[in-house]
């Protein structure tokens, strides 16, 4: 299987669709074990070759997890990189244009940095936010403002820079003042992906099987690296403020300091940190 993923992903190359490539390999994989035409489990005789699919998409991710960290090395994706960062201009270009306050971050990991494990559009055990057109791992614009807001609560603010927080983030009958746009990766210092894994033990519904039945399932998952940079535009108008100064200050530094608690999934195992530093801004009106 290892091999088989690996020869498939360099046939492609780093430019192939990740989407479309997990999709149908995966599909194409499933079909070729049920129909018996292939044996996951080498060695093994006859009566005992197939497996359940919950091993197959074991195997499947273990393989291309491991295969991404390879394919997707710092000389390949130097291009990739390259297009996200004319992306990343051309968003904070144009919002230059139309927001009265613009703001350019880099976000830079400080640790493994896992984001959506249930990606619907990465169909494996434990997934990862993968943009469908830059062709790179991303922060999602949710989870950033999701982070800034669990921030705000923990801290019980309730306005920032004379705007109400909920007018500012907005909520479920209104969107917000204050806007993200997607994070993606500029930069990398060693590697972009790293493959990870994490050993569940009790897969089956509680209460029906004991202690010793139960079967450890080592599964392995794409992470990204430690060092790798992210860009992220935030933008806002000054109207609903008495107090542009505090927008131009005070916020930035309160999204710093929120996204430097951990961004993404299994934080408090250490996962998900980053540095933040404030790399340019555009005031319109003052």
């Amino acid at each position: 299987m290892e091999e088989f993923i690996k020869q498939e992903l360099k046939k492609y190359g780093v430019n192939s669709n990740i989407y479309s490539f997990i999709t149908r390999k995966l599909t194409e994989t499933a079909i070729l074990d049920l129909e018996g035409k292939i044996s996951l489990t080498p060695g093994r005789d006859e009566a005992s070759k197939r497996q359940p699919l919950e091993m197959l998409t074991t195997s499947f991710s273990k393989s291309l997890s491991k295969s991404l960290y390879q394919e997707f090395s710092p000389d390949k994706i130097a291009p990739l990189l390259g297009e996200a960062s004319q992306w990343v201009q051309e968003v904070y270009k144009l919002a230059s244009e139309l927001f009265d306050f613009v703001f350019r971050f880099d976000v830079k990991t400080d640790s493994r940095l896992i984001v959506h494990t249930k990606n619907p559009y990465m169909p494996l055990e434990i997934g990862l936010a993968w943009h469908p057109l830059l062709n790179l791992p991303y922060i999602p614009s949710s989870t950033l403002k999701g982070v800034v807001r669990a921030f705000i609560r923990s801290h019980d603010r309730k306005e920032l820079c004379g705007i109400d927080t909920e007018q500012l983030l907005g909520n479920q009958d209104h969107k917000g003042l204050l806007i993200f746009f997607d994070a993606v990766p500029v930069k990398v210092d060693n590697t972009l992906l790293e493959p990870d894994v994490i050993t569940p033990h009790y897969v089956e519904l509680e209460g029906r099987i004991d202690e010793t039945s139960v079967k450890p399932r080592p599964i392995v998952y794409p992470t990204v690296a430690k060092g790798v940079t992210f860009a992220m535009v935030m933008a806002m108008d000054s109207k609903p403020s008495k107090n542009p100064e505090c927008i131009i200050t005070d916020l930035p530094n309160t999204i710093s300091m929120a996204l430097s608690q951990g961004l993404g999934a299994k934080t408090s195992l250490g996962y998900g940190y980053v540095k933040v530093s404030l790399i340019e801004k555009k005031v319109t009106k003052a």
